[in-house]
């Protein structure tokens, strides 16, 4: 779902936006699968852990998939890897959902290995998981700088939030100066940069941009770093011949969606505002293209007012292969890296995922001429 929570949150409790799946079985890792084992002290016989799996990594919404019952703090799952998002996470959880702190545990999964998780009591973040997966190294790399902050961040009341925030910035601020630019080093990253872009801290802001040279080119143009610049007032255009990144639109009912998910058909993208004139005249042509080619052609229409106030001018689509969105930063994201303020902007893209096209304003048979 889209994310509002107030980022407190920080330690990652957003992945409780969650649907209650299967149960687990148990065994070792063979062929796609991937095992979890643990045993965690000091937590009473019968409390349940629950295993979610990560559905997209910037929005950080995901599912729970499967449960298991505590045995002498013992635990299992085996998970069939079917894709390549490869991020899960275990918390304890009761059924009136109040005994247990709302934080989570991350684990990162690769077919035919395994994770052992260790530890006492029932604060997630200060348990150990042993991996041979590079990402789970690196994950508790960064868990030696801020576990035991992140893990009071979890349990503190409203007045102490800021300043234990800010020592969790600090320790992280230590991490990202200290070790290499790996993937788990850009997820916080872009978490700082979404703190402090949305709470207006300058300051923070300004340290974290320090470090951006740090990236190599390729790791900048990586979705979670193209998704944190924004916040930073920092962007790298879009030009003719990039490959269109992976970055979240927003449907009316809060979910994540992809350009890539319409891989294999062209793609034209139509940025557009709710009081622009030139955008509803280009409308009825918009739903002639997507008529005259309904198997190998999509639109999507991207409103750039926000959120809550395109929602209520969201409006169910003529034809099936035209869909409405919206980007979660509004003018400041994808709209800013196109480096235009005009409406509408268009962009075309190849079924490869590739821009061939970038230009703004409508004029009638405009459309059909280009496409």
């Amino acid at each position: 779902m889209k994310n509002t929570f107030p980022y407190h949150f920080l330690n990652q409790i957003s992945y409780l936006f969650l649907v209650i799946a299967v149960i687990s079985s148990c065994g070792g890792p063979k062929g796609n699968h991937f095992v979890i084992e643990g045993n965690i002290a000091g937590v009473r016989d019968s409390a349940k852990m629950a295993l979610f799996k990560t559905m997209d990594p910037l929005s950080t919404y995901g599912k729970m998939i499967a449960a298991d019952t505590l045995i002498d703090g013992c635990f299992s799952f085996d998970v069939a890897l079917e894709d390549s998002l490869d991020e899960y996470s275990i918390m304890l959880f009761s059924d009136d959902g109040n005994e247990f702190p709302h934080q989570v545990a991350k684990i990162y999964a690769e077919p035919g290995k395994k994770a052992v998780v260790s530890g006492k009591g029932v604060l997630p973040m200060k348990w150990k998981v042993r991996s041979k997966v590079g990402k789970q190294k690196d994950q508790q790399k960064y868990l030696k700088y801020i576990a035991d902050i992140s893990s009071e961040i979890g349990l503190a009341s409203k007045d102490l939030l800021d300043s234990l925030n800010k020592e969790c910035f600090v320790k992280t601020l230590e991490y990202l100066e200290s070790e290499k630019t790996s993937e788990i080093w850009m997820g916080e990253f872009r978490k700082w940069a979404k703190y402090a872009g949305i709470y207006k801290n300058e300051e923070m802001k300004e340290k974290l941009k320090a470090l951006l040279p740090r990236l190599s080119d390729e790791q900048m143009k990586n979705p979670l770093m193209l998704d944190a610049l924004p916040y930073l007032d920092v962007t790298i255009p879009l030009i003719v011949g990039d490959a269109f990144p992976e970055l979240n639109l927003y449907d009316a009912d809060g979910l994540p969606h992809k350009v890539s998910d319409f891989s294999g058909k062209k793609v034209l993208l139509g940025f557009s505002e709710v009081g622009c004139a030139a955008c509803r005249r280009s409308q009825p042509e918009i739903e002639e293209l997507c008529r005259t080619h309904p198997d190998d052609f999509v639109t999507l229409i991207v409103n750039q007012n926000g959120y809550e106030a395109w929602r209520k001018e969201a409006r169910a689509p003529a034809v099936p292969n035209k869909f409405e969105f919206n980007d979660e930063n509004g003018s400041s994201g994808i709209f800013k890296r196109l480096g235009t303020r005009g409406y509408p902007t268009f962009v075309l893209i190849s079924p490869e995922g590739i821009i061939t096209d970038i230009w703004v304003g409508y004029a009638e048979g405009s459309l059909l001429g280009r496409i």
